[in-house]
């Protein structure tokens, strides 16, 4: 409601622009929303769907204030606290404009695309490996820690080839 200026009682249902509100909400991907659904449902009421980005690794650092969904998406990690423990880091990059600004959050970085496809094939077809770090600073190569079920960590050199452009 204070994101859309919406006052209960207040603001004319006649006069709401759900195109607009729609793509207010749609270009805040950097604070967590992934998709959202505006419909008037005549004659007093407004529905909303709201589909949230779920972050899956933190960018540089365990207190980083960036994190990223499964696109490469930037996402700022002040929405996401309870759950930044638990996601593995991606490091060795550099961001599309060189550096770390807030006007990052909702860009899309390709570059974390080779990281983010392991961590996602980790996650869905391996539940007995835990991935804590993925180091993309190494050209063609990936340097990924990985914790096993047994409590043991391992070193992974993973060779790919990733090109932005294709």
């Amino acid at each position: 409601m204070r994101i859309l200026s919406l006052k209960i009682g207040v603001s004319n249902l006649f006069a709401i622009n759900t195109g607009e509100m729609r793509s207010k909400l749609d270009n805040m991907a950097g604070e967590g929303i992934g998709y959202s659904e505006i419909i008037k449902d005549f004659p007093n009421t407004l529905k909303f769907t709201i589909v949230e980005r779920m972050p899956i690794a933190v960018l540089y650092n365990r207190k980083s204030n960036m994190l990223t969904d499964h696109t490469g998406t930037v996402i700022n990690a002040k929405y996401f606290k309870e759950i930044i423990d638990g996601l593995p880091v991606i490091t060795g990059f550099a961001m599309n404009n060189g550096s770390f600004r807030s006007n990052n959050y909702g860009q899309v970085e390709l570059c974390l695309k080779p990281a983010l496809a392991l961590i996602s094939l980790v996650n869905t077809d391996y539940a007995d490996l835990n991935v804590k770090t993925v180091n993309l600073s190494l050209s063609n190569r990936l340097v990924v820690f990985l914790n096993l079920a047994n409590g043991k960590q391992i070193k992974i050199l993973l060779p790919f080839y990733f090109d932005i452009d294709a």
